[in-house]
């Protein structure tokens, strides 16, 4: 048994979620890995058993929220766990590096830099990750772990620079911590927000210790061409600013989309 448990909640027929379990099992320190799935099939469920994965199956799905909260409670008896998404690839001392700092810190969550992968192009330097990580920097500036007010609203309030796929949970600090089932895309954004009110600390190791890949099929992608990703996007910055402040904050925001 490891102290951290990687859960990949799996949709569809990603054509990625082998390089993402092998990138798992390449960790230099023992983790747990298991899969979750709303939408069985044998794409899914022959890569489970190739691996020798345990396959646990959510029949009461209704939303991304209700898939991500199973996989949480699947989970639930491990230490740290990370929903690992299907499409993307953790570097091998991902695992490493978030164990010794959860030693070090009592925080909520935690989370680290990215690359971003946009077909065969790695990356950190597009204008999306550069304005991301610079949020992330004067947010940690001088230390760690923020747990403080404008410490918060500075990390979150002109965007989600958070790397979703990235972030560890530790669930002795945030007890039944769920995502919030009325959002589709910024649930993310939603539920680091509800961390904050909450004053969990939040965490953040400042190297890229994953590859989120970007492509068409994404649900991210796929929200922002059908508007529903603009629409969330007002509800979260209506939460930190007036709404004249906000409706503004969004168009801006919409540039860094593509």
């Amino acid at each position: 048994m490891g102290k951290i448990t990687f859960v990949i909640p799996a949709f569809g027929e990603s054509p990625y979620l082998k390089d993402c379990i092998h990138s798992l099992r390449s960790q230099t320190i023992p983790v747990d890995i298991q899969i979750t799935t709303s939408t069985p099939n044998n794409h899914i469920e022959s890569i489970a058993k190739e691996f020798d994965l345990p396959l646990k199956k959510n029949s009461q799905r209704s939303s991304i929220a209700d898939d991500w909260n199973f996989a949480l409670q699947s989970a639930s008896d491990s230490e740290l766990i990370v929903l690992a998404h299907q499409d993307d690839i953790y570097l091998e001392t991902f695992a490493q590096e978030v164990v010794a700092f959860e030693k070090r810190y009592n925080v909520g969550i935690i989370f680290s830099d990215c690359y971003e992968q946009i077909g065969s192009k790695l990356t950190q330097s597009n204008k999306r990750e550069i304005v991301k990580k610079v949020l992330r920097r004067v947010a940690f500036i001088g230390a760690n772990t923020v747990n403080s007010p404008w410490r918060y609203r500075l990390l979150l309030g002109l965007g989600c620079p958070i790397p979703c796929p990235s972030v560890v949970f530790i669930p002795k600090v945030l007890k039944n911590f769920q995502f919030d089932r009325s959002f589709t895309v910024n649930l993310d954004w939603a539920a680091w927000t509800e961390i904050a009110q909450l004053h969990y600390p939040i965490g953040y190791i400042r190297k890229p210790l994953m590859i989120h890949r970007i492509h068409k099929l994404a649900q991210t992608q796929i929200a922002i061409e059908d508007s529903s990703r603009a629409n969330e996007d007002l509800q979260m910055f209506s939460r930190y600013w007036p709404k004249f402040i906000a409706r503004f904050l969004c168009k801006i925001y919409q540039l860094g989309y593509k």
